[in-house]
């Protein structure tokens, strides 16, 4: 069997910094494209992307949230995508939670995962 090199990797100390060098590397080249109900195509560039992310997790840090686990009760969608990776840019975790569950499941899910 042949040996291949590794691909190189880069290391972050956090997930901020990953994001950061995401935005330095790639900024205005497409990062996520949604389609609307009306098949209406929406596309967001890192910068974009990045941008949301710290608006959501600036909410995060100025309600004493950040570092802790977020319950994001969404449809799949561009803002559920922004809520998870915002909870990660805080230092937390998102917790994910099922929209069609009823509202004691959701929460119940949210208190065993501790979410807030």
């Amino acid at each position: 069997m042949k040996n291949y090199p590794l691909y190189p990797c880069k290391h972050y100390e956090d997930f901020k910094a990953f994001m950061d060098d995401t935005v330095r590397t790639h900024g205005s080249k497409p990062a996520i494209s949604t389609f609307g109900a009306d098949g209406a195509q929406t596309t967001r560039t890192y910068e974009k992307f990045a941008s949301d992310v710290c608006a959501i997790a600036e909410a995060l840090f100025d309600r004493g949230l950040a570092g802790k686990h977020i319950a994001v009760v969404s449809q799949n969608s561009y803002p559920s995508i922004v809520c998870v990776m915002a909870a990660a840019y805080a230092g937390g975790a998102a917790v994910p939670l099922d929209v069609e569950a009823t509202p004691e499941a959701i929460k119940a899910m949210a208190v065993f995962a501790d979410a807030a």
